[in-house]
């Protein structure tokens, strides 16, 4: 077992991938890929680890971008006589 990130990552197969929860105070989960020679790379991929506030700026985003789908509606209806 080795230890990478404050978290336990446990002995796997050769190819196998093993997935852990992100370090405390992120969102998401990070990985590590066991090649023949070991770990692949130095450190696990935290590619999805998100902290809470970026996630928060992430789903406001998302929100925003579905507006202009509204848009034309509101503008129709209220602007528009």
């Amino acid at each position: 077992m080795a230890e990478n990130l404050g978290v336990f990552w446990p002995q796997i197969k050769v190819g196998e991938l093993v997935t852990r929860p992100c370090p405390e105070g992120k969102h998401g989960e990070m990985t590590w890929r066991c090649t023949g020679k070991g770990w692949k790379g130095k450190f696990p991929d935290t590619s999805d680890c998100v902290s809470p506030w970026l996630d928060s700026i992430d789903q406001l985003v998302r929100k925003v971008n579905r507006l202009p789908n509204v848009m034309p509606h509101v503008l129709t209806e209220y602007f528009v006589k």
